[in-house]
């Protein structure tokens, strides 16, 4: 796969994510505190989805994220140990936008 299909693949990707409804979320200077969205059978599906379009062992992923269960919600904030981005692209989580593939300036890396 090539660059831009890899882009494209990621994107869609991260639109699945972003049809999962978000519950909650905390941030600060320092990053991403949590991401929290309901434990149920969609957002279960939905994450199957995005495993899938990245090659992620669903297993895997679904029991990290299976461990950190509290009151019935997912804490996604460990996602970037599971996601490897196209290269010169990083992945962001904001409020408004919810998960973002951004094009990174490897001048401040």
């Amino acid at each position: 796969m090539n660059k831009r299909q890899q882009k494209k693949q990621f994107k869609k990707a991260l639109d699945v994510l972003n049809d999962i409804e978000l519950y909650e979320a905390d941030y600060e200077s320092e990053g991403v505190l949590y991401i929290l969205i309901e434990d149920n059978e969609n957002s279960q599906l939905m994450l199957q989805e995005f495993c899938g379009l990245l090659g992620i062992n669903k297993n895997k992923f679904i029991a990290a994220y299976g461990e950190h269960v509290d009151d019935g919600y997912l804490d996604l904030v460990n996602i970037w140990l599971f996601i490897t981005e196209p290269k010169g692209y990083t992945t962001y989580h904001s409020p408004l936008n919810g998960f973002s593939l951004n094009r990174c300036d490897e001048r401040n890396e």
